[in-house]
């Protein structure tokens, strides 16, 4: 069904990768200035370092030694992700309303350059899909103008992957493509996921994660038992053969499932298994009900000790570790680690009232960060309320604090919660 609803209204993205440290932007089509703007999101929580070795599946698998697995250089994170929001317009002379493309521009670090460049070839095949349908509108667009004299409004996309669970063995996002095409009666939203072996850079499949028949059969009941819980009266009749249809490793749908800190996440996008109205169906199972079922290699480790800070302060002359970009003429920002930190976050938030904040988006994860390492962020910071909050495990335990700007000498200030 997504797929119908993607290829239907021709709508998509795509996003390069480069390697680790200081991303270099891509340049876009003369006809398509760009610009930076967060993107509506939900949280993520990064995990720590697992210890045991899992060979994925064959067609991507590269074989690494077990000690290689599971000890990750301590000078530099198992695995950091770092975004660059991306906005296209595309206005054509003769129309009144134009075409916007958002997109995150990912790019995974993992401390081994040959995992990074699979994740990296994944990405781009997958996107570079995606961007050829994004084409194909415009074209679509064109041909709208032209049959009907004008369009009746603006169309857009937009995409996002917020990472969900990043550690030394995996690193997974949650996805969601949000569409509309000129002329539609409502917007439409497709949901996805892409799941990494760190270690490999192999894609991840539902039979890598759940080896076991037996076992993906018991997953599959636990999904239906979840959403018979929330009352299949407004499921379409035959929900339980679509489900079916989700854990069968041939089909496209054995893809919607992502990982996090918490548990295995399993979905199903509008129009799956019920109507427009019933919106996104998401399932979480729980780590404590998989420790039979997921291949022991990818269940989380525990949290690592640790006795660090990070301190905040106007980008200095030094080459950062990592990047992320909000917008690209922004304020240049450095964040330092003193110490050792675990489980870092940096988010992209709103608020109309200075109290209460949204979520729009996650421009950095890792699950570790060492003493000296430096991550630069570019984005423009409000004089009001700030749009960046940061959160990570450091000495005495997990710290929130809101990324500002002193309205008296331009330092850089992280405010607590309050």
């Amino acid at each position: 069904m997504k797929r119908f609803f993607a290829i239907f209204l021709t709508l998509s993205l795509a996003a390069a990768l480069t390697a680790c440290g200081p991303k270099v932007p891509q340049t876009p089509a003369a006809t398509d200035p760009v610009s930076t703007q967060p993107q509506t999101t939900e949280d993520v929580a990064p995990s720590t370092t697992p210890s045991v070795q899992h060979t994925p599946s064959p067609e991507a698998a590269t074989e690494l030694s077990t000690e290689a697995a599971t000890q990750p250089d301590a000078a530099f994170p198992s695995v950091a992700v770092c975004n660059r929001r991306v906005v296209e317009t595309t206005q054509q002379q003769t129309w009144r309303y134009g075409f916007t493309l958002t997109y995150d521009d990912i790019t995974v670090c993992t401390g081994d350059s040959l995992a990074e460049a699979r994740i990296e070839e994944s990405l781009a095949r997958d996107q570079a899909e995606i961007r050829t349908m994004a084409d194909q509108t415009l074209a679509d667009l064109a041909q709208y103008q032209q049959d009907l004299g004008e369009l009746p409004s603006a169309s857009s996309l937009q995409q996002s992957l917020i990472p969900t669970r990043v550690d030394s063995r995996i690193v997974s996002f949650s996805g969601r493509l949000d569409y509309y095409t000129a002329g539609a009666i409502h917007p439409n939203v497709v949901l996805k996921a892409l799941t990494f072996d760190t270690v490999t850079g192999a894609r991840l499949t539902l039979k890598d994660l759940i080896p076991s028949d037996d076992s993906l059969a018991v997953l599959e009941q636990k999904v239906l038992d979840r959403l018979e819980e929330m009352g299949p009266d407004g499921f379409y009749p035959e929900y339980e053969n679509i489900v079916a249809f989700h854990f069968n490793p041939a089909s496209e749908s054995s893809q919607d499932w992502y990982l996090t800190g918490q548990g295995m996440v399993c979905f199903f996008s509008p129009y799956d298994i019920a109507p427009y109205a019933a919106g996104s169906i998401t399932i979480l199972i729980p780590y404590s009900e998989l420790d039979e079922i997921l291949a022991p290699a990818y269940l989380p480790p525990e949290t690592a000790a640790t006795n660090g800070f990070l301190s905040a302060a106007l980008a200095g002359n030094r080459t950062p570790d990592f990047q992320a970009t909000l917008d690209a003429n922004g304020e240049k920002i450095d964040l330092t680690v003193g110490g050792t930190v675990t489980q870092v976050l940096v988010e992209t938030v709103e608020s109309q009232d200075g109290v209460s904040y949204t979520v729009t988006g996650a421009l950095f994860a890792a699950d570790q960060l060492n003493d000296g390492q430096v991550l630069r962020l570019s984005a423009f910071l409000p004089d009001a309320m700030s749009n960046l909050r940061l959160t990570y495990t450091g000495t005495g335990g997990t710290v929130t604090r809101y990324i500002s700007q002193s309205g008296k000498d331009g330092s850089i200030l992280l405010l607590d919660e309050s």
